[in-house]
């Protein structure tokens, strides 16, 4: 689970302690953990359904059908009646670790969908914390729903509303199939740069006696764990150098901008990549500097000087344009 999801989880537990109200249509708290091990039993001739084991799968199918694009939480080990906390381990449910609880939902839901299971540790106590991610595919339908008087009822639909949970509606059902197609959800694109020094090349336009446009080529990796395609027009980013005799920051600035030419890197007539969820996509790219002009001879020379030892290159401020125009910065490894 990412920490980030843990701080913001945390905060919203330090309000709670602080008087403030943190139930809401996506998030949830809870003393116990809910008793998971068993579905039903046989008891004098009858079946006993596990009134936990339903009323878990109520809890995150209303939580992930509710209006908005937020993710969903259920926090474990909140005493509100007390305003306490309590240790919540996952072990209290009667399972051994989270893939057992997320089977019942693939086992129990109409259009499954994934959980992540955590903890985050607040005034000496460890909570539990099940998130619920944004879905673009509402509603989940629970298969075979039992009450707590054991009445069996199939194809239920659940939403919450502030802090209560009802059936839903006809005007909650047309909601949740607009959402479908108009909940934005960000690409959680991450990035794979190797930076060989190597990759620079000047080029000579014509009219110009000295190198006027300097290429540098990076293989990259993309990665998406977003929940949509990922489409990427553009990569921008300065190119930091550095060497020991600080000749290139005297003759032409130590910060140079460059930009992709997608169009010459993937070939054809594509001028973009598209990466689908749970994609990877890896590719030699090229990039231009548009601003560098007649210094493009000049550095390469000081490159060539350095046999390539003395030039440490550093990639800073990197964005990433989709086809809407819009910008954003993506998680970046390097290898050098």
């Amino acid at each position: 689970m990412e920490d980030s999801i843990k701080e913001y989880v945390k905060n919203k537990v330090i309000q709670f302690l602080n008087d403030h109200e943190i139930e809401t249509n996506k998030f949830e708290v809870k003393r116990d953990w809910y008793k998971l091990n068993w579905k039903s039993i046989q008891e004098n001739g009858l079946t006993k359904y596990n009134k936990d084991y339903f009323e878990f799968l109520k809890d995150v199918t209303s939580i992930i059908n509710s209006n908005g694009g937020d993710s969903g939480f259920i926090v474990i080990g909140i005493d509100a009646a007390n305003k306490k906390l309590i240790d919540a381990r996952i072990e209290d449910s009667g399972l051994n670790d989270s893939s057992q609880i997320k089977d019942i939902i693939v086992s129990n839901i109409d259009t499954p969908f994934t959980i992540d299971i955590g903890y985050v540790n607040v005034e000496g106590k460890n909570l539990s914390i099940i998130h619920i991610p944004t879905s673009l595919h509402k509603p989940h339908i629970i298969l075979r729903y039992f009450s707590s008087k054991n009445q069996e009822f199939q194809n239920e639909i659940f939403v919450r509303n502030g802090s209560g949970t009802s059936i839903a509606k006809k005007a909650d059902l047309d909601r949740m199939y607009w959402e479908r197609g108009n909940i934005v959800l960000p690409e959680k694109l991450s990035l794979t740069i190797n930076t060989p020094v190597s990759g620079f090349e000047a080029r000579t336009m014509s009219g110009f006696e000295d190198n006027s446009r300097l290429d540098y080529s990076l293989y990259l990796g993309f990665s998406n764990q977003g929940m949509r395609p990922a489409t990427i027009y553009a990569i921008e980013f300065d190119l930091v150098l550095e060497n020991p005799e600080h000749e290139i920051k005297k003759s032409i600035g130590e910060v140079i901008r460059f930009k992709s030419n997608l169009v010459a890197s993937i070939g054809g007539n594509k001028d973009c990549i598209t990466i689908q969820p749970n994609g990877y996509e890896q590719l030699r790219t090229l990039f231009l500097s548009p601003t560098l002009h007649i210094h493009a001879g000049r550095l390469l020379a000081y490159i060539n000087k350095y046999n390539n030892n003395g030039i440490n290159p550093d990639i800073q401020n990197i964005y990433i344009t989709d086809n809407k125009g819009h910008r954003s910065i993506p998680e970046v490894a390097f290898i050098k």
